[in-house]
């Protein structure tokens, strides 16, 4: 099987295989895909497809994002559009894709491959772990009642925004990126695709001249049999401060006379304290004993950590006691394509993680590829990756040092 990045000559084919894996069924939508694609490879997305001879069995696209970890802006590798032809079904075409697609975002510097995954235990077994959880809230939209009790006028303003306000928008998304571990930054012509769909809507909280809050949303019927029964669905939801999500709260509050209900996805699972029914809007299920549903829940991203070596190097020991410094400890993983086992050995410092080349370390830390990786990210906390056999340690005495340095914010 022969691997290989495709040009504009070769997307005919890339998105005729991707229309029987995907939803593109009429021409229009074909053209729309073929547009779209040109686009995003003029922007730097790679598409490599996998060739049996002269025909096309695999393919996907290779994304080049930027990632803050920590206040550090990291390249990472994204893969998307993850398609096999049906008569090559396991016959391991996405295996040596995604094999490519890491050996290539370990050549090129990055820290981390990130993806969607169609089967998460599959990705898992090549080495991706879980992300974040998310949360889906959907409550009536006057559930924000209590919320505005204390919203105060001040000088701020919503405005719709269109298309040619894009460049503040860009700036508004650089704001958050530059404030939030975990935060891809939005590539320009990603978020100006999204934006320029015809039912997205955009509504952004602005202060003097700089956009605060945004909410982008699209509307949806509730009831095949009555239009008037509608509900708004947020794609994208941020705040930079209390007082712009308040203000973005209200803005949604008025809309009630319109729509019944409000549907959104958040990684905070507190959302439900600031509600004045924290309940579903279904209200129809009761979890035993008796707990209320108040959303659905689900992993999306997935990680897999590259170059680990300098990856641990950014993570912060100022937190950590004096008691460590100097310490040294080794970090095993198993290769989930060889199997085989890598060591990294590392020297506590008051600065930082100091990879040394000495392996008779005072401590190890065995797990997988997948596990660390979303320790790394935060997803999984280091007491419960312990206690639940997802990683083993030599010397229990540094059960403190590990919970403390995987407390990643």
């Amino acid at each position: 099987m022969n691997i290989q990045q495709i040009s504009k000559s070769a997307l005919p084919s890339y998105i005729q295989l991707l229309s029987l894996a995907y939803n593109i069924r009429t021409r229009e939508d074909v053209d729309k895909e073929l547009q779209q694609w040109a686009k995003f490879m003029d922007a730097g997305v790679e598409l490599y497809g996998a060739y049996l001879e002269d025909e096309m069995v695999g393919c996907m696209a290779l994304y080049p994002f930027e990632m803050n970890f920590m206040d550090h802006y990291l390249p990472v590798s994204g893969i998307g559009s993850v398609a096999v032809h049906p008569v090559y079904k396991k016959e391991k075409v996405c295996l040596r894709m995604i094999q490519y697609a890491i050996k290539e975002a370990q050549e090129e510097g990055c820290f981390f491959s990130v993806l969607y995954p169609f089967r998460p235990d599959f990705y898992r077994s090549m080495g991706y772990g879980l992300g974040p959880i998310t949360y889906q809230y959907s409550f009536r939209l006057d559930q924000f009642q209590d919320v505005l009790s204390d919203v105060e006028d001040g000088d701020g303003f919503i405005r719709q925004f269109q298309a040619e306000d894009f460049p503040n928008i860009l700036e508004f998304y650089r704001k958050i990126y530059i404030t939030t571990h975990g935060y891809i930054k939005r590539p320009s012509y990603e978020l100006l695709s999204f934006l320029e769909r015809p039912n997205v809507k955009v509504f952004a909280y602005i202060e003097d001249t700089n956009i605060q809050g945004l909410v982008v949303y699209v509307t949806k019927s509730t009831h095949p049999e009555n239009f008037l029964e509608n509900k708004i669905l947020v794609y994208e939801w941020n705040a930079c401060h209390l007082k712009a999500k308040k203000a973005l709260f209200q803005f949604f509050y008025k809309q009630r006379d319109q729509f019944s209900q409000i549907e959104f996805v958040s990684q905070d699972a507190s959302i439900p304290f600031v509600l004045k029914d924290p309940r579903h809007v279904s209200h129809n299920l009761l979890i035993p004993t008796i707990h209320h549903h108040v959303s659905n829940a689900g992993y999306g991203m997935m990680y897999q950590a590259l170059r680990l070596d300098d990856l641990f190097s950014l993570f912060p020991t100022h937190t950590i006691l004096k008691q460590w410094e100097g310490k040294t400890f080794s970090i095993v993983t198993q290769d989930p394509f060889t199997l085989g086992h890598q060591t990294f050995p590392f020297a506590v410092q008051s600065d930082q993680l100091q990879p040394i080349a000495d392996t008779a370390a005072s401590a190890t830390l065995q797990c997988s590829i997948s596990t660390l990786s979303s320790l790394c990210i935060g997803s999984l906390s280091f007491s419960f990756a312990y206690q639940n056999g997802l990683v083993t340690l030599s010397d229990l005495n540094w059960i403190p040092f590990f919970t403390t340095l995987f407390n990643v914010p």
